[in-house]
């Protein structure tokens, strides 16, 4: 695609796919490479078996009616519950940096009310001890494993 329509961060629409058309095939095969040069696009059964699947919601934005990102939120079950894990976030590499990744992540917490459960790997990246206790009291003293799903969301 040689022109991202329109300005992204002004007109991004998230939707949750539950058929699969060709446009949707197609978009796939322009995303996917973007995200993975190991990984084969999925065939139009491969993401209708995604879509029907009780275990994954797939979500895409469209900036001007034109597929621009995808998520996919994929659920586990463990003894204490049923957990979330979004997988495969990409983004058009013309429509980057103008929050279609934040708006398809938005999306996958508040999911089925799911955002009270997941800790986002940012957060917990951040407060390891990659971060210093030391800068983060001065650059971020609020700041804690749960920040975004707690505070933004």
């Amino acid at each position: 695609m040689s022109e991202t329509p329109g300005d992204p961060s002004s007109s991004v629409r998230i939707e949750r796919v539950e058929f699969v058309d060709d446009e949707l095939v197609d978009a796939f095969e322009r995303l996917i490479p973007q995200l993975s040069s190991s990984s084969p696009a999925p065939s139009g059964e491969q993401l209708r078996e995604l879509v029907s699947g009780p275990d994954t919601v797939l979500f895409i934005a469209r900036v001007d009616g034109v597929i621009l990102g995808s998520l996919t939120l994929a659920f586990y079950r463990i003894p204490t519950g049923l957990k979330a894990w979004i997988e495969d976030v990409v983004v058009d590499g013309e429509a980057r940096g103008h929050g279609v990744g934040a708006e398809l992540n938005l999306a996958a917490l508040v999911e089925d009310g799911y955002v009270d459960r997941i800790v986002l790997s940012h957060d917990a990246a951040f407060y390891s001890h990659v971060t210093p206790p030391s800068w983060r009291a001065v650059h971020a003293p609020d700041w804690h494993m749960e920040h975004l799903s707690r505070s933004i969301l």
